[in-house]
């Protein structure tokens, strides 16, 4: 099975013969990012995450001793994560912004979510695994999943995120991000694919800086 779980580290593996992405469940309560790369056979050391006091921030506890606003969330919202665009926005009934939804578990299954909306992208011949990260907010009774749907044969991982709402009260959502990636460093290039009508797919190289990089297209096709 290409998802590898170890309970005294919280370390989740997902893996095919290509790649691994590694996320690790922090003392119980969230999950954050450690590893997106070449596959590795022999798990490799991680160093621990920076516990103790940061300016700007609450102070730590002695059963969390982590800052939440410097470490490298799979999914963060306002005044959490180092990557300062949440992944997720959502208010309730009060207008108040929900905190992080904090982690209740995990499953696997052998089946893409939402296939029926990407047909370009898995068949139901398509050997996939699917890792679902389930978060909870336990006020709201909010529940959120964190899919990642990795291909067999393939150095792709397909994200997307799912919300279950099991309360009574309305809740608002501002906004939802299908993935979110926080990456250790600058050391990287992001490739895009421009082009017109009959010339599409012209690869652009482009190393990441500090501040914002975006790409999109205005065109309905």
């Amino acid at each position: 099975m290409p998802v590898e779980y170890d309970p005294k580290t919280g370390l989740i593996n997902l893996h095919n013969d290509q790649i691994s992405y590694v996320i690790q469940i922090l003392a119980h309560r969230y999950p954050v990012h450690r590893y997106f790369g070449r596959y590795f056979s022999k798990q490799p050391y991680f160093e621990p995450m920076p516990s103790g006091s940061h300016a700007f921030a609450n102070d730590p506890t002695e059963r969390f001793p982590y800052s939440v606003t410097s470490l490298p969330l799979e999914y963060s919202t306002i005044g959490s994560g180092d990557y300062r665009q949440p992944a997720y926005v959502i208010k309730d009934a009060n207008n108040q912004l929900l905190p992080i939804l904090e982690y209740t578990g995990f499953s696997v299954n052998d089946q893409p979510i939402n296939s029926r909306q990407l047909p370009p992208t898995v068949s139901k011949h398509t050997p996939v695994t699917t890792l679902v990260i389930h978060l909870a907010d336990s006020v709201t009774k909010l529940q959120m999943d964190l899919n990642y749907t990795i291909f067999e044969n393939q150095p792709l991982i397909l994200r997307s995120t799912t919300l279950r709402h099991h309360g009574t009260t309305n809740l608002q959502v501002t906004a939802l991000s299908s993935a979110q990636l926080d990456l250790p460093t600058d050391q990287y290039t992001a490739l895009t694919l421009s082009g017109t009508h009959a010339h599409e797919a012209n690869p652009s190289f482009n190393r990441l800086h500090p501040g914002l990089q975006t790409v999109r297209s205005l065109a309905r096709h």
